[in-house]
């Protein structure tokens, strides 16, 4: 009897089992976390990934404020919000402001909007889908330089946004351009983790 030939393929035998026991985890692993949650986390569906909230939700909800510099926080005291980041930024012959805020629910905002603007809010599109309320202003500050002012609160999300101006143009561009809301689909997930994605970069999530 060949023993070292016996023992050989034995090995190699148990070594192809390790290999298939090894991806085959690797395969479940992937299949019941697929989704990259908005805090980091993996889970297998997007209804498992929490709400965005409090300062990293904002950072999360607002790609431009994550990128923009300059920024300054507050924490109100006596109030239903529970951060804001104030980014006032410059142009030729304008000025104006975005003003990222977080509170504590997702009706508090759209409460202090109703009451400080005297219009009624019209809707607040992302995509194709209605996600909030909008308001806007000409006659908001004017003794401060800035008397152009949009706001917009979401109704799942406990967040909202201002925009300050000291014209209709600049309004409209820090509106559009320079205010970035991530896409209604990715809100509480980054992306998808199939196995032949992950495969690609490394066996890496």
């Amino acid at each position: 009897m060949n023993i070292k030939g016996t023992r050989a393929r034995a090995v190699a035998g148990i070594g192809a089992m390790a290999a298939v026991v090894s991806v085959y985890a690797f395969v479940q692993t992937t299949t019941e976390q697929r989704y990259r949650c908005w805090d980091g986390s993996l889970e297998a569906n997007t209804r498992d990934c929490s709400t965005p909230h409090a300062r990293p939700g904002l950072f999360w909800l607002f790609p431009s404020l994550a990128s923009a510099s300059g920024c300054e926080l507050t924490v109100p005291i006596k109030s239903r919000k529970t951060a804001v980041y104030v980014c006032e930024l410059h142009a030729p012959q304008d000025r104006y402001l975005i003003r990222y805020t977080a509170w504590t629910d997702t009706e508090s905002a759209a409460v202090y909007y109703d009451e400080q603007y005297a219009s009624e809010p019209t809707a607040l599109v992302l995509g194709d889908q209605r996600v909030g309320d909008e308001w806007m202003t000409s006659d908001h500050r004017p003794e401060q330089g800035m008397p152009f002012k949009m706001s917009g609160a979401f109704y799942a999300l406990p967040f909202s946004w201002s925009v300050e101006a000291s014209s209709k143009p600049a309004l409209e561009r820090a509106r559009h351009s320079e205010l970035v809301i991530r896409e209604v689909d990715h809100w509480n997930y980054d992306r998808e983790l199939g196995f032949w994605a992950r495969l690609a970069h490394g066996l890496s999530p």
